[in-house]
């Protein structure tokens, strides 16, 4: 199983004896297990900016996935995507890369209850539905058309209680250095899987 959020166990998942693990990782979770990335996203300014960053640098994190902000009418779209044609099942990765977000998010802003407006993935229900519509405190929408959330554009103003201006500057410069250096490693067609993920939004 990949687990997302550089949670990675190839083991099977009878073993783990928990078939919600990866809410129950991501729930549980500091943005600091994702590396620099996550600290870039605990010193941004506010949500949008946080959204934006993830967008650029999510190719530190995890090869083979995009983070998208869609917008879809009167409410903006968090879009997980999995490109990778090596990976086909995926749902304890969705579930905990969700899970971690909207955890962090509580924390982050100071909004211990907040909640997206609807949560959405294209696994069928498990048997734990029930804790996941707990945890997300939302309509959970299962065999759907993407990965991901929807909630009300202006939370992405939503300010970020720990951002720090100065250290973001630095933190932003080494990502930028970090990834320049990744891309140089990474193959064509990876590459060009990652632009096309990023770029469906925009036709």
């Amino acid at each position: 199983i990949d687990l997302g959020a550089g949670l990675k166990a190839r083991v099977p998942l009878a073993l783990a004896g928990d078939d919600l693990i990866g809410l129950h990782m991501g729930s549980m979770q500091s943005l600091q297990v994702i590396g620099v990335l996550g600290y870039v996203l605990q010193s941004s300014p506010d949500v949008r900016t946080q959204l934006a960053h993830t967008a650029r640098y999510f190719a530190l994190q995890q090869e083979g996935a995009a983070i998208t902000l869609r917008n879809a009418g009167p409410v903006a779209e968090f879009v997980y995507t999995v490109f990778d044609p090596d990976v086909s099942l995926h749902r304890q990765d969705a579930e905990g890369t969700l899970a971690l977000a909207v955890a962090n998010w509580r924390t982050l802003t100071g909004q211990p209850h907040w909640s997206p407006l609807s949560v959405h993935f294209e696994h069928p229900a498990p048997a734990g539905q029930q804790e996941l519509g707990r945890f997300f405190g939302c309509p959970v929408h299962f065999s759907d058309s993407f990965d991901g959330m929807r909630f009300p554009p202006a939370f992405l103003d939503m300010p970020i209680q720990s951002a720090d201006p100065g250290l973001h500057a630095i933190l932003t410069r080494y990502a930028e250095d970090s990834l320049a250096g990744h891309r140089d490693m990474t193959s064509l067609a990876m590459r060009t899987r990652r632009l096309i993920a990023a770029s469906l939004a925009n036709g």
